[in-house]
């Protein structure tokens, strides 16, 4: 599920944690949660990585968009974009 998979994102990438609410969306027409999360990002910066999971019949299905915090905003519609385009079976 969604939150033993956060949990296990932030115990095995030190510095990892939660940085905002979990929100409802859908992909392709089905539930889904976006979890946003920071961490430290091999190159020193705080980065965004934007947790999200569809579950299915078969599992837990997810995606991680990452930017650095400084360009987040520029990122975001093309994490959008990828989302929108983003197919589950």
């Amino acid at each position: 599920n969604t939150r033993a998979l956060i949990d296990n994102l932030v115990r095995s990438n030190a510095g990892t944690r939660v940085s905002g609410n979990q929100r409802r969306i859908t992909v392709q027409n089905a539930p889904a949660l976006l979890t946003t999360l920071q961490s430290r990002s091999p190159y020193g910066q705080t980065e965004v990585d934007v947790l999200v999971t569809v579950q299915t019949r078969d599992g837990l299905v997810y995606a991680v968009f990452i930017a650095p915090q400084n360009d987040y905003r520029n990122a975001e519609p093309v994490f959008q974009e990828m989302l929108r385009t983003l197919r589950v079976r």
